[in-house]
């Protein structure tokens, strides 16, 4: 599994159809949907800040993805490679404050004449993001993690 505080420092590429880099190898270069969405999951749609959200993304048995994307609010937001016979990839997020936001996974092909094919994106998920946290033992709240 992956941890990622999800930084909005990523790019879009894959999360919004952007045809300036058409013809260029982007990800973007090929129409989105040409190949089936993935499946995703979360264990919750509510959370605190400092607590963890399990993503579960989901390709199809026939499907030969080179690359998983998860995406947050139409950009992405951290993506990792594929492995040959994978149909699962599982990321935990740590939630803060700006961890609230929607949600979605997809993932590319590369075939061996380096053409990308991306898929749909998968159905959009909603998290929710509180700022308290309960810590037990301690009887006191804390706005922020450690």
């Amino acid at each position: 599994m992956v941890s990622t505080g999800m930084g909005p420092e990523k790019s879009k590429a894959f999360c919004v159809l952007d045809t300036s880099n058409a013809g260029l190898g982007h990800p973007c270069a090929m129409s989105p949907g040409d190949l089936p969405a993935p499946v995703f999951y979360m264990n919750t749609f509510h959370a605190q800040d400092g607590e963890q959200v399990f993503f579960h993304c989901s390709i199809d048995w026939h499907t030969a993805a080179t690359r998983i994307v998860f995406c947050k609010d139409g950009v992405e937001a951290y993506s990792l490679k594929a492995q040959q016979g994978q149909l699962s990839y599982f990321m935990v997020l740590n939630v803060t404050r700006g961890s609230s936001g929607t949600y979605t996974c997809g993932y590319q092909h590369r075939n061996e004449s380096n053409w990308v094919r991306s898929s749909a994106l998968s159905a959009s998920r909603n998290l929710t993001v509180t700022g308290e946290t309960w810590h037990w033992g301690t009887g006191r709240h804390r706005s922020r993690p450690p």
